[in-house]
């Protein structure tokens, strides 16, 4: 068989190629889709395209029953499409489709999977997407154990369908998840196991109860089952003691959670001291949103007049290395003053320019902590505005970023520790409800974790500072000192996995995080973009979730940056001995707001929000802010404007921003329409492609 990662075969394109009868409106709403039809089943679909505009049904059922998988593979390949992107013209296709189908078997079984599909949140139709694809991964690992005849390739063919299973079933596609325990049992019964078959088929059995058409396959499990009890296998008895585990007989060692660590091994603790240049960090790769050469993107906090006010408002945690949060007063336009230990003195006074410079932070015992900051100036251009954010009398935002890292060396490499979600320690990732530009929407606000980072060695890229970290020797637990003055690590047998990611961004993003959501597994978080693209990332075995990345070009202040975050991305399962498949990027969904003033309706641009076809967000476009084209409809379906290009926020509109002030150049011009009192009108926004992330971007169409 073909794995769908080879067969990714979208329809549209040539449905519109055959479809010459197709209307214009239709061709219109599908016309910039992306697929198209395999070639090996361009034939049947032409045939039986023909047929069915001359609605001669005999011909339909004739057409589908000389190519019945051929049928089926289409009906298959139509709801996928649905299940990334929602196409009325397709929802027909896919009932016409089903209903010959069922007319040739004399079954229920394809318009139920249409219904199913259909029925489905679209969060959900993605998901049932995804576990097809890694249905298929399934299938090229049992076919790979076919060839090796190996215990461990059995296992993990076995492993990967129970995963899909698990997924398949939590979506209620109970044909899907039978499908997924007969091909285990199929494994069991050529790994000679009778009893292990007998559990599958006995699942077999009874999910074939919740399928609302008839399914052979219960018949045929049924029979099995009563076969193998004739040959005195029990299927209710537990699992004999004869039989040796799984893991055991695979030779898979490891085990799960933070305390798996390797026989006989121990904590080995090494000391780490500050290490602070004078122009602060430059040129490594850290897995952060804020850019070291790009003070724009800096962190910023807020200051009213002379103040004095909190330091750091505008995070959702605040840098308190010594317990307390720090108060900023003003004294001059330029001039600073900051107590870093709420004792209403200040500690340290510093001036500030368009150019970053560092300042010590005194704390208790003697400490310092050094730090980066700035303020802009009048003309910095930005998003193609030449903006004033210089300090005024009102108040000014003073951009800040870390100046220093902890370094020693650890395990016979030199290790640099980075502070990189400034909350003043060293360790776990911090989780973020607000990015202050993104739309805030308590039912779905945007939600991102920041972890710290080390360099290792001679390596080019830092690392998420994890409480597990893949090392040469293997995977090690790894246990930072609050303050950054020593790290302990362990070495651990812990079983794994990988993580095999697909995207279709359109530069490569310079990185992509994932987090344990496990209990067992709190602090662990790695970078699962491979050094090379189609690789595959090994991972402890778990759960896990997408928690932040970045795409970016450029550099200084000529860079261009988007960051990602965990969106409506659902957590993964990363099995040991098996490669799971992700998929992020394009197409990109678009959502939006739209509000009733007077005889307007009007499109709020900052409401607008990007999510990928894996269910990620991208968020904060830096200086390329998307440009979509809108559409609007009235409630008859009739067009009143078509690919209006949303402009870009100019110097005017950004001078009268108001409150928006600081979020209004990161988003298109708002977009009013004039709209007679007792109408309403939709909007559609759609855009090709962005410099950074390629596209197409589409949304529904919304009131």
């Amino acid at each position: 068989m073909v794995s769908l990662a080879r067969l990714r075969t979208p329809l549209l394109v040539m449905l519109l190629a055959l479809a010459g009868t197709l209307s214009t409106a239709s061709a219109q709403m599908v016309g910039e889709h992306d697929l198209r039809m395999p070639d090996h089943l361009t034939g049947f679909w032409k045939k039986w395209w023909d047929a069915k505009e001359n609605g001669d049904t005999d011909e339909m059922n004739e057409i589908v029953r000389g190519n019945r998988e051929g049928a089926e593979e289409a009906l298959d390949l139509i709801l996928d499409d649905l299940s990334q992107q929602e196409v009325e013209v397709l929802h027909h296709e896919a009932r016409t489709l089903a209903w010959t189908l069922d007319d040739v078997t004399r079954n229920e079984r394809y318009i139920s999977r249409v219904r199913l599909v259909l029925e489905m949140p679209m969060k959900d139709r993605v998901r049932r997407y995804r576990a097809r694809r890694n249905l298929w991964d399934a299938i090229d690992l049992e076919n790979d154990a076919k060839e090796r005849r190996a215990v461990e390739s059995w296992i993990a063919a076995e492993r990967a369908y129970n995963a899909v299973q698990e997924e398949f079933e939590s979506l209620g596609d109970y044909e899907q998840a039978m499908l997924c325990l007969s091909r285990c049992e199929q494994i069991e019964k050529s790994r000679d196991r009778p009893w292990e078959r007998s559990q599958y088929l006995k699942q077999v059995v009874a999910m074939g109860e919740k399928l609302p058409f008839r399914e052979s396959l219960v018949s045929e499990a049924q029979q099995a089952l009563d076969a193998l009890k004739s040959m005195g296998v029990d299927p209710d008895a537990p699992k004999p003691e004869s039989l040796k585990d799984e893991e055991e007989e695979a030779g898979v060692s490891g085990g799960f959670g933070l305390e798996a660590f390797a026989e006989g091994s121990e904590w080995q603790e090494f000391p780490l001291e500050r290490e602070a240049p004078k122009k602060g960090i430059s040129g490594v790769a850290l897995p952060t949103v804020y850019p070291d050469d790009q003070f724009q993107l800096w962190p910023m906090t807020w200051i009213n007049g002379e103040g004095p006010d909190k330091f750091d408002i505008w995070r959702t945690y605040h840098l308190a290395p010594w317990g307390k949060q720090w108060t900023l007063t003003r004294p001059g336009m330029f001039e600073f003053g900051l107590d870093s230990d709420s004792d209403g003195e200040v500690d340290v006074e510093f001036s500030t320019s368009n150019t970053p410079s560092r300042i010590e932070v005194p704390g208790p015992d003697g400490q310092t902590l050094p730090l980066m900051v700035c303020t802009l100036a009048d003309r910095e251009l930005m998003f193609g505005v030449e903006t004033n954010y210089a300090p005024n009398a009102e108040g000014t935002r003073l951009r800040f970023w870390i100046a220093s890292w902890m370094e020693g060396k650890v395990l016979g490499d030199v290790w640099k520790l980075y502070d990189l979600n400034m909350d003043g320690t060293y360790g776990a990732p911090l989780e973020n409800f607000d990015d202050i530009r993104t739309w805030y929407d308590q039912d779905g606000n945007v939600s991102f974790w920041e972890p710290d980072g080390v360099l290792v060695g001679r390596s080019k890229k830092a690392a998420p500072l994890s409480a597990i970290m893949e090392l040469d020797d293997g995977f090690f637990r790894v246990r930072p000192a609050p303050d950054g003055t020593s790290v302990s690590v362990r070495e651990m047998d812990v079983a794994t996995g990988h993580v095999k990611v697909d995207y279709d961004i359109g530069k490569a993003p310079d990185f992509l995080l994932a987090r344990a959501v496990d209990e067992e597994f709190q602090g662990v978080i790695f970078d699962i973009l491979p050094s090379r693209r189609g690789g595959t990332v090994e991972l402890p075995a778990g759960e896990y979730q997408i928690c932040l990345g970045t795409v970016s070009t450029g550099k200084k202040t000529s860079k261009d940056l988007v960051r990602i975050y965990t969106g409506k991305s659902e957590p993964f399962k990363v099995l040991a001995g098996v490669t799971t498949s992700l998929e992020f990027g394009a197409p990109y969904t678009l959502t939006f707001k739209t509000s009733r003033e007077g005889d307007e309706s009007v499109l709020n641009p900052l409401s607008i929000r990007v999510f990928g076809r894996g269910g990620e967000e991208y968020a904060m476009f830096f200086d390329d802010p998307l440009q979509p084209d809108v559409s609007v409809r009235d409630q008859k379906g009739t067009s009143v404007v078509k690919g209006d290009t949303l402009l870009r926020t100019g110097i005017e509109q950004w001078q009268n921003g108001g409150a928006d002030i600081d979020k209004i150049l990161w988003f298109p011009h708002e977009y009013r329409i004039d709209t007679p009192r007792g109408s309403t009108f939709e909007f559609k926004l759609e855009q090709k492609k962005h410099s950074l992330l390629g596209g197409p971007f589409e949304s529904d169409w919304i009131q």
